[in-house]
């Protein structure tokens, strides 16, 4: 078998899975945070019953 110039790699020859922590972590951040901001967009009230069909949006949500 030949050699691989890069660490990765002979990882993934040799069926090593690459780490996900960070990604996940990241992707729940995400979340977590796109959750926490339709839950203020839908809380804060901004505009409801105005009459002006523009101001029955929020602030964040278009």
């Amino acid at each position: 078998m030949t050699t691989v110039p890069e660490p990765w790699m002979q990882r993934l020859r040799d069926g090593a899975f690459p780490p996900v922590r960070k990604t996940v972590v990241a992707v729940a951040v995400l979340g977590v945070l796109g959750l926490a901001s339709i839950a203020l967009e839908l809380a804060s009230g901004v505009g409801v019953g105005s009459g002006d069909g523009r101001s029955t949006r929020g602030w964040l949500l278009p």
